[in-house]
């Protein structure tokens, strides 16, 4: 990342994420961590770990793309883990202004054409967002719910704090 820091910060304009930092970031992480259970890793079915590991799951790789942004001078209140509905069960993906980073997808995608089912998200400021279905046309609304879940809200608070915010 530091190699990459003058350039992100630079592509960072007034908090706002251009799509090519976006592109930047989700390439770089999704192509230097390599995709581990935490049951095989930590011998725990759940674990959250802030930063950037060599090894991770989806949120790991979600909380690294946080981490990155953040850096490069993305506004906390752009930055969003979202668990999402997928094939395989729940997975964590990363909404930053309205784009999705995900360890699945090579580059970010809009985040009305991504029809997963929305579980919960969870703010920089350690809130819970609840999603609806928008009854006319794509995407879905999104509702304050109240406090993240602890391990959400504790990986997020980190973050911010490594980024010196």
């Amino acid at each position: 990342m530091r190699g990459l820091a003058p350039l992100l910060a630079a592509l960072a304009i007034g908090g706002c994420a251009p799509a090519n930092l976006l592109t930047q970031v989700n390439t770089q992480v999704n192509g230097s961590m390599v995709y581990a259970e935490d049951a095989a890793q930590y011998g725990v079915s759940d674990k959250w770990v802030p930063g950037c590991p060599a090894k991770g799951d989806c949120e790991d790789f979600a909380l690294c793309k946080a981490g990155k942004l953040l850096a490069a001078g993305v506004s906390a209140t752009a930055l969003k883990l979202v668990v999402v509905e997928h094939r395989s069960g729940y997975h964590a993906v990363l909404q930053a202004d309205g784009w999705v980073l995900d360890n699945l997808a090579s580059a970010p995608v809009p985040a009305e054409s991504d029809l997963r089912r929305r579980v919960y998200g969870c703010t920089m400021a350690g809130e819970k967002t609840a999603y609806v279905r928008r009854l006319n046309g794509p995407g879905w609304v999104e509702l304050k719910a109240g406090q993240a879940a602890p391990k959400c809200a504790e990986a997020m608070a980190k973050i911010k704090r490594q980024a010196g915010l």
